[in-house]
Parts: structure tokens; sequence; C-alpha cells
């Protein structure tokens, strides 16, 4: 289930910042529910 909630996650993320998904890279995380992230910064 982790790689089709990280696939999910990268999604939502790349239409809310409206950035391309090669942009953002999930580079660690201890769970489901928290990760860090790695990508486009303001």
């Amino acid at each position: 289930m982790g790689g089709k909630t990280n696939k999910q996650l990268i999604r939502f993320l790349t239409k809310e910042f409206q950035v391309k998904q090669s942009t953002i890279t999930i580079i660690s995380y201890l769970s489901n529910t928290l990760k860090r992230i790695a990508g486009w910064t303001a």
C-alpha cells in the first residue's frame, strides 16, 4: 500500500503547488503518515 499512497501524495502535491511530478521526491518516511519530501522551494 505504501507505493500507491506515495504516488497519490505526489499527485496531490503537484496539483496543489502546480509543479511537475519530477520536481517532487519522497526522500524518507518513518510511517505511512510521516514523510519527508524534497522538491520545489518557494
